[in-house]
């Protein structure tokens, strides 16, 4: 869910589970705050069970209370598909880029396997 303030709309957001002001590029649309509220929402749930911790509860909307603090103009629920178990699958890739994936991934805190996955799902996305 994002929660939408007039701040939000000049270029912080509301998202995800722990409603946290961040930056973000400025919205045009509301169409625009969806997409980047289910883009944002997506990225911490997979973080989130990648470090094996556990998804919040689902919600009825009306039930998720109000902050004070935020002067919220709309609410937007975004859709979340839950990833099915793992599946130990054997690629090719050339050792340059392996090394580099590698690299990245632990910097980055991913596992191998986890930064794979995610680049995948938002090459998949973005198509």
């Amino acid at each position: 869910m994002l929660r939408l303030s007039k701040k939000a709309l000049k270029g912080s957001a509301c998202f995800s589970r722990m409603c946290q002001a961040a930056p973000a590029p400025a919205i045009d649309t509301a169409q625009e705050a969806a997409a980047n509220a289910e883009a944002a929402l997506h990225g911490d749930l997979t973080l989130s069970l990648e470090h094996g911790e556990a998804l919040p509860e689902a919600m009825v909307l009306d039930a998720i209370p109000s902050d004070p603090e935020v002067d919220e103009v709309a609410r937007v629920l975004v859709r979340f598909d839950v990833p099915g178990r793992a599946v130990r699958v054997n690629i090719t890739l050339p050792a340059d880029l392996l090394e580099e994936v590698d690299r990245f991934a632990k910097g980055h805190g991913f596992t191998r396997s986890g930064l794979l996955a995610q680049a995948a799902r938002e090459h998949i996305r973005t198509a």
